[in-house]
Order: structure tokens, then sequence, then C-alpha cells
């Protein structure tokens, strides 16, 4: 947005985050920014799907979550202070499956950590890791119409999931 004084408009110019996948009309719900000029990092959610979008140019060219967080629609993002660093941002997704995710790696990849709008009506199978003396880690498979992956590195104290099968083009 280039603002202008009155009695002049300003101007919003539309970064078009869908273009290089083909969308040609993305809304999106929230936008968050860090650093400064051409080398300010963005992150956007959007507001019909629970697809986050990244550009590390300043709006110049985007990359699509590949994994995306979980929900129906408005997709809101906020960053770490330490985002540059270490890539942690978080999201809330409103509608079916929504939740509280979270990414470590600038918005690619993201994994539901709370507030998860899921039912698990069964436990399929527990699993251990093949290095769970060193690494704590449990395996926990759920379903209730939809299959759910969830990991805990703390030996079942605190759970993420994973993955979902309620995400589009999962079977």
């Amino acid at each position: 947005i280039e603002t202008s004084e009155a009695p002049s408009s300003s101007r919003a110019t539309d970064l078009n985050v869908g273009s290089g996948y083909g969308l040609g009309n993305v809304d999106i719900t929230s936008l968050v920014a860090c650093g400064n000029g051409n080398a300010a990092k963005l992150l956007a959610g959007a507001a019909n799907t629970a697809q986050t979008y990244f550009s590390d140019d300043c709006g110049h060219s985007w990359t699509r979550s590949r994994k995306e967080p979980t929900g129906g629609s408005k997709t809101y993002v906020l960053i770490a202070a330490d985002f540059i660093s270490s890539g942690r941002a978080y999201a809330a997704t409103s509608g079916s499956d929504s939740a509280f995710s979270i990414s470590e790696d600038g918005g690619i990849i993201w994994n539901q950590t709370g507030l998860i709008d899921t039912l698990i009506g069964d436990i399929i199978d527990l699993s251990p890791s093949p290095n769970y003396n060193q690494d704590n880690a449990l395996f926990l498979l759920t379903f209730d119409g939809d299959y759910s992956l969830w990991r805990s590195t703390s030996g079942g104290e605190k759970w993420e999931r994973i993955f979902s099968s309620g995400l589009a083009d999962v079977d």
C-alpha cells in the first residue's frame, strides 16, 4: 500500500500470491512482514482456504505451503520475533478441522498443536520410535471419519498432529 496525502488517492498493489499456481484471485485474511525494503519477508494466510503463502523477496514471488494448516477457511498468520533465524510461524484457522498450527520452516509445513477441531473415535495404533530410548518419540494413529497421525517427542506428555487425511488430495 502506497499512501498519499489528501486530496490524492492512496494506491494498493495486488501481490497475486496464487498466480504461480494458476490461481487468479486469492483473497488474503492476514499478512505479516519482517525485514526491510526489497528484502522483506512476507507470510500470507488465505481467506477461503487454510493455505499459506511465503515470499522472501517483498512479494515479487510466492511459495505456497506444501502441507498447509488444517481447517476450512480464514487462515490467520503470525511470525515469531526471531522468524528470520528460526522460521517459526503460527497459524489459526476456522471451519471444520480447524486448529492452531506451528511451522518451523517459514510456513512450508504446518503441524497442529492445539485447539484441534477433530474427533477421535478410535485409536488404531500406537508405536514407539525405533530410537525411543534416545528421542522419546511416540506415534499414534487415530480415526473418526478421517485419519490423524500424532507425534510426541516427550514420551507422550505433549502431542502434535503431523498428518490428517482431511487435507486436500490425501487418501
